[in-house]
């Protein structure tokens, strides 16, 4: 007994020490935007009073948010009261939920296989790369895997003592990580499984069972109902419940997607979370035969664990912290393999062991180098902290900042700043007017970011109407409560034209349409959803002035090809005022080519082509650049063709979809120009 709590102390300790590498490092590199998060939540309870029941976050105004049960930035702001803020604290305090999962597991373990096995089991859990990073990172997942092993361990000892304190010390321990993380409701399948072995096919008619049930389910849905009000009157979400079903949850035609398995199998599980050796140990340890009851808990676990990450399946393809809880039960299969086959495998087991080891810690290494910005893998935490700076210069502290960054609040909690994250490129007139109302006086972005043909009017509105407090070429900081001009000429004129479904006859333009310096664009509202068929389905813009630069972004979809050969083709065509010069893109599925043809009273003065591939069933974003010097092609953002030199005259009459023995299902057209040449 004494040395395998020597061994347990030994194996923490072992934990420890790569878990307090950089432990005052700021929260950069893998998942910023998360742990940035949670820090900012921590901080504001700690600047605002420590009310647990309204969270804040630095990205909206007031910031009052939709998220998970804030206990774990709520005690660090606890301890930001009593030392100070400083985000080793908030480290420090993932740490033990850490250490406490290894305790815990290796308690499970222990009672259901043996007590090598669970050494074994927390060894392996001390030193996997994920459990290792998220064991120290900035956020509440390392608490919720210790209270998910607490409840467990506290439950299956109720089930074999029948003692009333491990009936409520679960109870508590499992609710507390439902708070954490709702989708940690799947421990609801290995705790009925221990009820059905303590009462068989009775236990759905025990009081007990059910009161178990009820003790989880009232502060878990009193506290999701009280997040999802948070939410929905302040405008703020996590995304947990507000857009269930397109973030995180229940995204089925995911489940088809191969791309999904083999992310999760072999991109997450075995790339990251258990490493390839300790992938292949844990399909030999998933073969080995049961022995007793109590070990198929591990089956149960897992399995439970399984299906959460289909049901989450979004939120399981973005992040791989989703997969952490398969840590547990994997690393308990793991336990089990050493403890079965050490004695007549011992040199091959122990190489495998000191493998994973090294394989664990050289990936935490360079989750550690992402971090610290170090190589190309810290460009990220770079550039953060260059944002961070900028903005911290060129705004003072009460100002109330706009950030160009998304919902992503790296650069406001780093700036320590507060505002409104936003995808800047798709503000109007009348939304940049809303901020304003709001109070927002700063605005921070990168211009490239701005670089769409939705941007630009934005860039050109900033340039113009606002001052800019810092411009480098690459960021900008713009003044939004002071003002160069106010007449709101550099946003795009829209012209929504009711299109037909079949029609080969130009629409009519309204009579007081005219060009005007700046950008405008075309939204073919009547053609957008509609599957183009036949022949013709046409559209056209205003006229462009032919020292124009401009281009046409379209977005399709391919639906269904009927016959052969070359007869399949999707065109896209442009014609200039007096129709005399054609130019058209057209796409030949079938074929695999793209083609570039010019023409002139009907006559092909130039052509060229370049392979492609357009796979049906697939979303396409074609966009053609043109400008006094020629063409340029590009298909989801990757150029297939140019022609800069002879198609030297750009069209400017007239736009022109073109679908041959094949449906296409047009989502968007988008036409702009760009200032005179």
């Amino acid at each position: 007994m004494i040395q395998r709590h020597r061994f347990l102390l030994g194996i923490l300790a072992l934990a420890l020490l790569p878990r307090l590498i950089h432990l005052d490092s700021r929260p950069l590199g893998r998942h910023a935007w998360r742990q940035c998060d949670t820090a900012s939540v921590a901080r504001n309870f700690h600047e605002n009073g420590y009310r647990i029941l309204s969270p804040q976050i630095d990205w909206a105004v007031p910031g009052y948010v939709e998220m998970e049960f804030p206990l774990y930035p709520w005690v660090t702001s606890l301890g930001y009261a009593a030392l100070g803020e400083a985000e080793w604290l908030a480290r420090l305090l993932a740490v033990a939920g850490s250490l406490a999962t290894i305790l815990f597991l290796y308690l499970i373990v222990g009672r259901i296989v043996s007590s090598t096995a669970g050494l074994w089991a927390a060894f392996f859990l001390a030193v996997l790369p994920l459990s290792l990073y998220f064991g120290r990172a900035i956020m509440p997942e390392s608490w919720m895997l210790a209270a998910s092993a607490a409840g467990i361990y506290w439950y299956l000892r109720w089930s074999e003592e029948d003692t009333w304190g491990f009936y409520l010390l679960s109870a508590v321990a499992v609710a507390l990580a439902c708070l954490l993380k709702l989708t940690s409701l799947y421990l609801g399948l290995p705790l009925l499984w221990l009820g059905w072995r303590r009462y068989g096919s009775r236990v759905l008619l025990q009081w007990k069972i059910w009161l178990h049930a009820v003790l989880v389910a009232i502060p878990v849905g009193l506290w999701y109902w009280h997040a999802h009000t948070l939410g929905a009157n302040h405008g703020a979400s996590f995304n947990i419940l507000t857009t269930a079903g397109s973030d995180k949850w229940g995204n089925w035609s995911l489940l088809a997607s191969p791309e999904f398995y083999s992310r999760i199998v072999f991109g997450f599980i075995a790339g990251r979370l258990v490493t390839w050796v300790g992938f292949v140990m844990l399909i030999v340890a998933l073969l080995l035969p049961r022995r007793t009851r109590r070990e198929r808990l591990l089956d149960i676990w897992f399995l439970a664990v399984v299906i959460v990450l289909l049901i989450a399946n979004q939120g399981a393809y973005d992040h791989e912290y989703y997969t952490l809880p398969l840590l547990l039960p994997a690393a308990g299969f793991l336990g089990k393999l050493f403890d079965r086959r050490m004695e007549s495998h011992r040199l091959l087991l122990t190489l495998s062991a000191l493998a994973v080891a090294i394989l664990g810690l050289y990936r935490y290494a360079g989750y550690l180098e992402e971090e610290a910005g170090v190589g190309t893998g810290g460009y990220p935490a770079r550039r953060d902290l260059m944002a961070a700076e900028i903005l911290a210069k060129n705004t003072s502290p009460s100002e109330v900042v706009v950030s160009c960054n998304a919902t992503n609040p790296t650069w406001l909690y780093l700036a320590r700043r507060r505002g409104w994250g936003r995808s800047c490129a798709s503000e109007t007139q009348a939304s940049f007017q809303e901020l304003l109302d709001s109070g927002a006086s700063s605005m921070m972005g990168r211009w490239s970011d701005l670089q769409t043909p939705e941007g630009e009017r934005v860039s050109r509105y900033l340039r113009t109407t606002h001052p800019l407090a810092y411009d480098d070429g690459e960021w900008f900081v713009a003044r939004l409560t002071d003002r160069n001009s106010s007449d709101g000429s550099a946003w795009k004129k829209t012209y929504v034209a009711d299109l037909p479904e079949r029609s080969s006859a130009w629409l009519p333009l309204p009579e007081d349409w005219h060009f005007e310096s700046g950008n405008w664009a075309l939204d073919a509202a009547g053609l957008q959803g509609r599957t183009v068929k036949g022949h013709l389905s046409a559209v056209a813009p205003p006229f462009l002035p032919p020292e124009v630069a401009g281009q046409v972004a379209i977005e399709l979809r391919l639906r269904h090809l009927r016959g052969s050969g070359s007869a399949q083709r999707i065109a896209i065509q442009a014609w200039r005022r007096d129709a005399a010069t054609h130019a058209a893109v057209v796409f030949r599925p079938r074929k695999g080519t793209v083609s570039l043809v010019q023409t002139e009273d009907g006559k092909v003065l130039h052509r060229i082509s370049a392979p492609t591939k357009l796979r049906i069933g697939k979303s396409y974003r074609l966009k053609i650049l043109y400008d006094h010097l020629g063409f340029h092609v590009l298909l989801n953002r990757r150029p297939i063709l140019s022609a800069p030199d002879r198609f030297s005259s750009p069209p400017s009459g007239a736009i022109a979809i073109q679908g041959q023995n094949l449906d296409v299902e047009v989502t968007r057209i988008l036409v702009s120009a760009q200032d005179p040449l």
